[in-house]
C-alpha cells in the first residue's frame, strides 16, 4: 500500500507548483461548441505550451472573469468628472451641454 503524505498550507498562494493546487480544486465537466479554426488554434496553443486543452480553457476563462470584475469596479471618467463638486451636473445636462451647436446661436 502505497502512503500519501499532504501538508496543509496557511495562506493563499501558498503551493509549490500548480498540479499541488489541483488536488485540492472541484473540477465540473461542461459541453460547449467552437468554431473550428478556434479548436485549432487551441490544440495548437495547448500543445505548444504542453498544457491540456482544458488547462488553456480554464485560464483564459478565469483571466476572462477577472478582467469583468475588475472593470465592473470602476466608474467611467464622464461619471467621476460630473460627480466632483466643482461640476456637479447631471450626465443629461452634461450631454445637452456638449450637443449644441454654439455656431447657430
Amino acid at each position: 500500500m502505497a502512503r500519501i503524505s499532504v501538508k496543509i498550507c496557511s495562506g493563499l498562494n501558498s503551493y509549490s507548483n500548480l498540479d499541488d493546487a489541483k488536488l485540492n480544486v472541484m473540477k465540473r465537466k461542461i459541453g460547449t461548441q467552437l468554431e473550428d479554426e478556434v479548436y485549432r488554434d487551441l490544440k495548437i496553443a495547448a500543445a505548444q505550451e504542453r498544457r491540456p486543452i482544458s488547462e488553456v480553457i480554464q485560464v483564459a476563462v478565469t483571466d476572462y472573469l477577472n478582467q469583468k470584475k475588475r472593470k465592473a469596479g470602476q466608474q467611467s471618467g464622464l461619471k467621476r468628472f460630473l460627480a466632483s463638486p466643482a461640476f456637479n451636473l447631471a450626465e443629461g445636462q452634461f450631454r445637452e451641454t456638449m450637443e449644441a451647436d454654439y455656431y447657430d446661436q
